[in-house]
């Protein structure tokens, strides 16, 4: 048990309990080699918005909330087997076997954060953006390129999103 408990810390990122670069490396090569090359990942990555803004009114314990928030809602977005990491400040990447509904991923990740955020009282309000796309396993996509493709889409939608909220 206590070994089980070591490695999963060793593993995790410890703010949000999402796989830390190295873990979900290693289980990202694991998942492309039990895909067969017609098969179908979506990758999602998603990233706080005005993350600064919230640590300089509120301070950097409501920016992990924040953080921890948007892990959470990729969390309940994403299937239960997916892979998900932590690999930046306020930025997160989701890999899902299979090709998932883009719409209905964006529809649900935007619905938990409001949900959050009307039924918390804590003085900010936790946005984020996501870029989502499909890509076939066969490609063998390495973690740069997975981020650089969801990347720019996530900006797509951020300005999108700022957009609408003025």
């Amino acid at each position: 048990y206590l070994n089980r408990k070591i490695e999963e810390m060793y593993r995790a990122d410890s703010l949000t309990g999402l796989y830390n670069r190295r873990a979900f490396s290693q289980e990202y090569r694991k998942l492309l080699a039990d895909m067969g090359d017609t098969d179908k990942l979506t990758v999602i990555l998603g990233d706080v918005d005005d993350l600064k803004k919230i640590n300089d009114v509120h301070g950097h314990a409501a920016g992990d909330i924040a953080i921890c928030t948007v892990a959470d809602a990729l969390r309940h977005t994403c299937p239960p087997e997916t892979l998900a990491v932590r690999f930046g400040g306020d930025e997160m990447l989701a890999v899902c076997k299979g090709e998932l509904d883009i719409a209905q991923i964006k529809k649900l990740f935007y619905e938990y954060l409001d949900m959050i955020n009307s039924n918390t009282k804590r003085g900010f309000v936790v946005n984020a953006s996501i870029g989502v796309y499909v890509t076939a396993a066969g490609d063998k996509p390495e973690f740069e390129e997975l981020v650089m493709q969801s990347d720019r889409l996530m900006y797509t939608e951020k300005e999108k999103r700022k957009a609408e909220r003025g």
